[in-house]
């Protein structure tokens, strides 16, 4: 198996998709974003801001609760057939 080859209709092809919808092929990984959820999407990008990740650190903010971390929520909130930019 060899590499792939970066070509000129290959890129005209990619770029014939800009700005056209995706459409989701597999239902959303998380419907809902509980503690366990945001905790492990923060893990999985590396991320390891208390807020996000230590409950007991989250009870004592001004919110009183570990947040999800914003690109989570964004993530979920994107109906089926948005158009990513």
């Amino acid at each position: 198996m060899g590499f792939a080859s970066i070509t000129d209709a290959a890129v005209a092809e990619l770029r014939a998709r800009i700005g056209r919808p995706i459409s989701r092929v597999t239902a959303p990984f998380y419907r809902e974003i509980n503690g366990d959820a945001a905790r492990n999407f923060a893990r999985a990008i590396g991320n390891d801001n208390p807020l996000w990740v230590d409950p007991e650190y989250g009870a004592s903010t001004r919110w009183g609760v570990s947040t999800p971390r914003s690109g989570a929520t964004i993530r979920l909130a994107m109906p089926s057939g948005a158009v990513a930019r």
